[in-house]
């Protein structure tokens, strides 16, 4: 897990019922809109961006009690009152393949806390899902931890732990933290180690978190450490340290989920998968308060063989984050990663960021982005994979493309316009020898303060093929090398 980065600074000169909600992608397909334009150079055209829409509420699951099902109210669980040792000892009495359902109630059940943490040295929990067994929160039930429970002496509590195999929660009810009823604790909100809702320890394989509102913590909704694979899917989360994670895990799956930190205390991503190998990341949504978040939208930290498709972050820090585990392992790289269709608003800082911790191969498409500081950053030494865009489209921001030290970036098709105060394009040098590699093809930069493109690193190499770069404040042009190849822009350099 990667730690939180201050904001960039390189320009600078819900009451009522909670229920998950399901997010669909809307693909509109159109003839000839997958182009950035025309085939002759001229005014940047639409792109293929589909728009994702929040459905209606998914219907509740069902609030009977599965077929054979123990009914933790039958072991004493009452609405009001703290119900950890009789959902405890149903959990304990199911089995391998039972089922626990905790019924629907007007109040919460509400849930002590005990210790020590069997998986950590300095905390507690509430309950422990053997391996097999299925914990159903119904819809209309809703877990809480107790007042008082996480506490400064005692520790953070994480709410529900296993390290078994074939765990699932699910159901359509609530599970929450409680913060407000934490008066003791004083160490505010963190990433992972400040008390999650539902927390899993390797080897806790086939793991499945689906159809919950899980809220009002001060680490994780979800932190699952596994080795996988493990499924979260339909779940709405709010109001906590940080978003989802999942660690470790081979085959991950994370679908449909709506992440919101409107609360504005989020430390952490939206959204994380770290070190993880297999990965399907779909139909997300993450949405910032006036804080911007403490992250990024997505981080995809040192994991390899996925794709993230159908997402939009909105109001965060960062856009999304692809990046190495900070170790000189190759078994930590980021590679074989392709994020497709992915729509960033008010980012506060960099939609897109690609580093010198990107050491393996990556690739964009259908990208649409508006914000404060940069649209797309690219840094680093020479040697590293090419980063490829395909169908970019970058508004406002203060460059909206800038490239420094001795990457290749390649970028096919798409628009930046309105950069302010800075370039459409901008290219630096920082070092004093940088030789980074620049490849536009039916790419334009219009309507920026200064210029469409400006060069100023010396050992650019760089190559333009169609494309808009007029209408800008003070010219298309500044520092294009000698040694560049122009073709069919306009106007011409």
């Amino acid at each position: 897990m990667r730690q939180v980065r201050g904001r960039l600074t390189v320009l600078s000169g819900m009451s009522g019922e909670f229920r998950p909600y399901l997010l669909l992608a809307s693909v509109v397909l159109i003839a000839g809109c997958d182009t950035a334009g025309p085939d002759s150079p001229g005014p940047p055209g639409p792109i293929a961006l589909p728009p994702l829409e929040v459905a209606a509420p998914l219907p509740p699951a069902a609030t009977d009690a599965p077929m054979g099902a123990l009914d933790a109210s039958l072991f004493g669980a009452v609405p009001g009152q703290d119900g950890r040792a009789a959902i405890q000892a149903a959990l304990d009495a199911a089995g391998p393949g039972g089922i626990v359902t905790v019924p629907p109630a007007t109040l919460p059940y509400l849930l002590s806390a005990i210790s020590p943490n069997p998986f950590r040295s300095d905390g507690q929990y509430a309950l422990r899902i053997p391996g097999g067994v299925t914990l159903h929160v119904a819809a209309g039930a809703t877990l809480e931890l107790a007042a008082g429970q996480q506490t400064d002496a005692a520790g953070p509590v994480d709410l529900i732990i296993f390290d078994g195999d074939d765990v699932t929660v699910t159901g359509g009810g609530a599970i929450r933290g409680n913060t407000a009823g934490q008066a003791g604790w004083s160490s505010g909100y963190h990433q992972v180690d400040a008390g999650c809702l539902i927390r899993s320890w390797r080897p806790g394989r086939r793991a499945a978190i689906s159809d919950l509102y899980l809220s009002d913590a001060f680490s994780n909704p979800v932190n699952l450490e596994s080795d996988g694979p493990v499924r979260l899917a339909r779940l709405r989360t709010s109001s906590v340290g940080e978003g989802a994670q999942v660690i470790g895990a081979s085959g991950v799956v994370v679908e449909d989920i709506e992440h919101d930190d409107l609360a504005n205390v989020s430390e952490g991503d939206g959204l994380e998968v770290s070190v993880v190998d297999g990965f399907t990341i779909r139909r997300i949504r993450v949405t910032g308060g006036t804080s911007g978040g403490g992250g990024s939208g997505i981080d995809v930290f040192g994991s390899r063989n996925g794709s993230v498709t159908d997402v939009e972050v909105t109001g965060w820090a960062w856009g999304i984050d692809v990046h190495d585990y900070p170790s000189p392992s190759d078994t930590f790289v980021t590679d074989n990663v392709t994020i497709r269709r992915a729509r960033f608003r008010a980012i506060a800082a960099t939609a897109i960021v690609s580093g010198a911790d990107q050491r393996g191969h990556v690739r964009y498409a259908d990208i649409d982005a508006e914000g404060d500081d940069v649209g797309v950053q690219v840094f680093g030494p020479a040697g590293l994979p090419p980063l490829l865009i395909d169908s970019l489209r970058i508004t406002g921001f203060a460059a909206g493309v800038l490239l420094y030290g001795s990457r290749d970036l390649r970028i096919n098709r798409g628009w930046t316009r309105r950069a302010d105060p800075l370039d459409g394009v901008l290219v630096e040098n920082r070092s004093g020898d940088d030789a980074p590699r620049l490849q536009l093809r039916d790419f334009s930069a219009t309507e920026a303060m200064r210029y469409g493109l400006r060069v100023e690193a010396p050992g650019l190499v760089l190559r333009i093929e169609g494309g808009d770069f007029s209408g800008n404040g003070a010219g298309p042009y500044f520092g294009l090398p000698e040694s560049a190849t122009v073709i069919g822009v306009t106007p011409p350099p």
